[in-house]
């Protein structure tokens, strides 16, 4: 029996949450699973992937939730799960990471791969 203490479920963004350094842990604690894309500034292929990103977060709402990090702002998290090159999306379950994959791949290449880590095709 839900006695409204602790508020709501919380929602599915139909679009990318901005995430840092200080807010990653409480949002891995929030959404499962997690998508974080992991950019830096004046990255072209980041600037690529990142329509690719808002579209699956609308695509995939209610199922995966997507985060976007800028790594040049937030070197601990950047050190933390080993992020060297741009875009890196990191994949987690439960706040465990499970899967990293690095580079801009065509919109229906990185759903399959994020769908199959996740178990969910």
């Amino acid at each position: 029996m839900d006695d409204g203490a602790s508020g709501p479920a919380p929602l599915f963004p139909e679009s990318p949450v901005a995430v840092d350094d200080g807010s990653l842990d409480g949002a891995l604690q929030i959404y499962s699973p997690f998508v974080l894309d992991c950019w830096e500034i004046g990255c072209r292929p980041c600037q690529l992937i990142n329509a690719k990103i808002s579209q699956m977060a609308e695509d995939l709402n209610g199922q995966i939730v997507f985060g976007k990090l800028c790594i040049d702002n937030n070197p601990i998290t950047m050190s933390k799960y080993g992020v060297s090159r741009t875009p890196t999306l990191l994949v987690f379950k439960n706040g465990t990471l499970v899967y990293k994959h690095v580079g801009n791949y065509p919109k229906e290449d990185l759903e399959h791969i994020i769908l199959t880590v996740l178990h969910m095709r």
